[in-house]
């Protein structure tokens, strides 16, 4: 969605101030819930998409570790890689993905190769420390999928997770060339170095504040208790910096790739304005 939509959301149209609360949020997670790639020009309704299967679904658990866990468990016994799915119920690009994932084709993938979980990050609560378990910085976007070798936890599709974060335009062939293939080249470590792991701790602490700042202003729109004035510009603000930082970070570790020893020029991002 065009940042300029969102600016000229107003409660002030509609007469019925639930009716407007709801749009302004639809727009506001559409915005939120995406980073841009090759496929963001596309755009596809859910009802060209396979009918998703029940046991796809984003729902608020309190367990959530413990289900990691026992997936993870899971995977180990049958020989399997995990798919851990984190994404939320609101968000166009989550429900594309559990869409697609529902296929005949990709749920005879999924039973030869994937345990899937499935994690509801609700709107953006604090939950970087289930990506950072497994050596992935954060949650830039919805949804966060990430094939998990369960032995020995390594990241198998690190530097192409942002692709799903527009999962509702990847084509569903996309899907079942990626998924039928993932994890069968040998595995290569992202490369950092001391310089490169201060910054983004550095940066994912600021990612983790704005979410914590935004979390109670989504809260309060959603209640009907405050327009949405507020909301888009923190929205806006956020969704600017988590988008670039994640291409950052791996526009960074290619130049690590091909220099281990090489001084990284490291980006500034401007304040958010609420500091």
């Amino acid at each position: 969605m065009k940042l300029v939509a969102l600016r000229h959301l107003s409660l002030k149209p509609f007469k019925s101030k639930a009716v407007a609360v709801g749009l302004v949020l639809m727009s506001i997670l559409a915005l939120s819930a995406c980073s841009s790639n090759q496929h963001s020009k596309e755009h596809h309704s859910d009802h060209s998409l396979p009918t998703t299967l029940d046991k796809y679904q984003f729902t608020a658990n309190n367990n959530y570790l413990a289900d990691i866990d026992a997936a993870k468990q899971q995977a180990i016994e049958s020989n399997k890689l995990l798919m851990l799915v984190m994404g939320a119920q609101w968000c166009h690009d989550s429900r594309g993905f559990i869409a697609n994932l529902s296929s005949d084709e990709m749920q005879a993938i999924v039973a030869q190769r994937f345990v899937v979980e499935l994690v509801d990050v609700a709107y953006f609560d604090d939950l970087h420390h289930v990506a950072q378990q497994y050596g992935y910085p954060a949650i830039f976007g919805t949804p966060t999928v990430l094939v998990i070798e369960p032995k020995t936890n390594k990241v198998l599709n690190y530097n192409s997770v942002s692709k799903w974060q527009s999962a509702h335009s990847v084509p569903q062939a996309e899907y079942v060339s990626y998924f039928a293939s993932i994890g069968d080249a040998p595995w290569q470590a992202p490369t950092t170095n001391a310089q490169f792991d201060e910054f983004i701790a550095q940066q994912t602490d600021k990612l983790k504040q704005a979410y914590d700042y935004q979390r109670p202003i989504w809260a309060q729109v959603r209640a009907g208790k405050a327009d949405d004035k507020q909301l888009t510009k923190v929205a806006t603000e956020v969704w600017k910096y988590r988008v670039q930082l994640q291409k950052d970070i791996y526009r960074l570790q290619a130049e690590l790739a091909a220099n281990p020893n090489k001084e990284l020029v490291l980006p500034q991002y401007p304040a958010f304005s609420w500091l």
